[in-house]
């Protein structure tokens, strides 16, 4: 009798420690709720049914990373306490909620229970952590139970499209998954893995657009542009499509320097030929910002290129300005230090606030093209551009560089003199056109008359 309690013991202990293993195994040891293993178990289950009615949704909560890293991981770990207890008590008694990464919940139910509204629902309450009270913003992903055979790995895949497209969404924090979204995907992985490779044999390529001074009508300096193209003479993508695949792959890293040390090489040639161009531009990214050794990569061309102060010109957008104020302060700052000038691209059309916009070390700012067309729909002829003049005004009493951009005509070249802007840039002048075509056109150009 003592050997078989004994016996009867030691299986309970068993069983006692096989479910502990199964709970670690299948559930979120932060927050007890069930994890992304345990998760795609019951998507599989939920597909069998082929219930038309089911939902599953992803909610990512947004800058998660950022306060974890700025407010420590304690108080980041209680807020996602409290995000799940909050689910619970809002969808837990019609929904399945799971963790299933750092900062996303996945959950299903039905589209009754378990929807924009509901999830908005959930959400619109602070979160009290500690003595904060914390705001929480989110994107979700959405995708209903299509009718058909499918997995809960493809459903999951699903959701995840729909939440990379709610992320990109600057009108509303979710969306549905389509199935034209699949394809969408499929495609931009084609695209992205064509460009890789192109890139790395050597097929892209560089065009040059020169800027004038407005005033005398000299060529003052030229911006490098990249361009992917074919063997036809054509483009395979134009950039305002390839540039943000490459933003989203990372291939932008490598494209970003390739790009700096080619447009740097190019102005020491044309340097070596006794043209006196006084910059180059090149448009900097947010990844490309990022990366740790931009500053020393700069700083390398600079100086194995020769270059004197003030030729390499930075172009950073507003949206990149306000995205990471701090690190775009501090590194415009250093490169200043560097001689490198720093211009505001796409000036007017983005979110900046004077305040940052007042931190920033830029030299120079670009007009946007589409305050330099407001200028050939005027119906007065002599006419000034309202907002153009007012930029064109802000950037004079701020003591910077003035750039046009999409110049296109006489009229349009006339205006931006005679209101002070300093050089333009457009098919008015030129288009972008290959090294050899520059070098020719440099040649033939060495001042315009207008």
């Amino acid at each position: 009798m003592e050997i078989f309690a004994s016996n009867i013991s030691q299986c309970n202990e068993l069983i006692s420690k096989v479910n502990k293993l199964s709970f670690i195994a299948y559930h979120d040891t932060l927050t007890k709720v069930p994890n992304r293993t345990r998760f795609l178990l019951e998507l599989d289950q939920r597909a069998k049914t082929q219930d038309v009615n089911t939902v599953i949704a992803l909610i990512d909560l947004s800058h998660f990373a950022d306060l974890n890293e700025g407010l420590g991981v304690e108080t980041g770990n209680r807020l996602l306490i409290n995000v799940t207890e909050r689910l619970q008590i809002y969808l837990g008694d019609t929904c399945y909620i799971a963790r299933i990464g750092a900062d996303v919940f996945g959950l299903v139910g039905q589209q009754q229970d378990l929807n924009p509204d509901s999830i908005r629902a959930t959400f619109s309450a602070p979160f009290d952590v500690g003595e904060l009270s914390y705001s929480m913003r989110y994107h979700v992903g959405l995708c209903r139970l299509l009718a058909g055979e499918m997995t809960g790995l493809t459903l999951l895949k699903r959701s995840y499209i729909a939440l990379a497209r709610a992320k990109r969404n600057s009108v509303r924090h979710y969306e549905f998954f389509l199935e034209e979204m699949e394809f969408d995907n499929r495609w931009r992985t084609d695209i992205i893995n064509q460009l890789k490779n192109d890139f790395y044999e050597g097929h892209l390529s560089l065009w040059y657009q020169p800027q004038i001074n407005l005033k005398t009508g000299a060529v003052c300096g030229i911006e490098a542009l990249v361009r992917w193209p074919d063997s036809a003479g054509g483009f395979i993508q134009p950039p305002s499509i390839f540039i943000p695949l490459a933003e989203y792959s990372g291939l932008i890293i490598d494209i970003g320097d390739w790009i700096l040390e080619e447009a740097c090489r190019t102005f020491d040639k044309l340097k070596r030929q006794q043209h006196t161009l006084q910059s180059v531009c090149v448009n900097i990214g947010i990844p490309q910002f990022k990366q740790f050794n931009l500053i020393k990569t700069i700083q390398r061309l600079t100086q194995e290129y020769k270059l004197p102060a003030g030729t390499l010109v930075i172009e950073v957008t507003e949206q990149l300005a306000m995205h990471d104020p701090q690190l775009v302060i501090e590194n415009l700052h250093t490169l200043q230090k560097l001689g490198v000038h720093a211009a505001i691209d796409d000036f007017g059309t983005g979110y900046s606030s004077l305040n940052t916009l007042r931190h920033l070390a830029i030299d120079r700012l670009k007009i946007d093209t589409q305050f330099i067309h407001e200028i050939s729909h005027s119906n007065a002829e002599h006419a000034r551009p309202p907002f153009a003049e007012t930029l064109i005004s802000l950037g004079q009493k701020l003591g910077l560089k003035l750039v046009a951009e999409g110049v296109e005509t006489q009229a349009q070249a006339n205006t931006l003199r005679q209101i002070g802007c300093h050089q333009g840039q457009g098919f008015f002048f030129a288009k972008p056109m290959p090294f050899d075509e520059l070098l020719d056109w440099l040649n033939d150009n060495p001042s315009l008359s207008f």
